[in-house]
């Protein structure tokens, strides 16, 4: 494809990569890493935020945005401080709101979802989250 790309240029995808059942299959921390490679680094450089969701049927999972890098734990992991947003909701609803079925303003106003902290702090989080581009340069910048 690097070759093709370099006498042709770029080609595109002809497919959807990301499905609702790929989705699905994957775990919380790979959804994570699916959010963390999204970030827009320099506009996210002076950000810090920190979201923990305590899962009504798991362990809890948080979400640190600082330095431009978004990290993700697993369980109950030490902050250096209260998180900035705490949401209790069940791991079909978390799943919902990173894969972007549910946005995280509609996720405050749940009647199934606690919230603690300032619920505004997952939309500032997510605003720092570029679009996914299919049709990438694989070679050329």
């Amino acid at each position: 494809m690097g070759a093709l790309e370099l006498r042709e240029g770029v080609a595109g995808s002809p497919t959807d990569t990301v499905t609702p059942d790929l989705l699905s299959a994957l775990t919380l921390e790979q959804l994570g890493d699916t959010l963390a490679i999204r970030v827009d680094g320099p506009r996210a450089w002076d950000a810090e935020l920190a979201v923990r969701f305590r899962l009504t049927d798991g362990e809890p999972f948080v979400l640190r945005l600082r330095n431009g890098v978004l990290t993700h734990d697993r369980g109950t992991p030490p902050l250096e401080a209260a998180p900035d947003a705490e949401f209790t909701l069940d791991e079909a609803t978390l799943r919902a709101v990173l894969v972007g079925e549910v946005a995280p303003d509609v996720l405050a106003a749940r009647d199934d979802v606690g919230v603690k902290g300032e619920p505004g702090t997952l939309a500032e989080l997510f605003a720092h989250l570029g679009e996914p581009d299919p049709e990438f340069a694989i070679v050329t910048p």
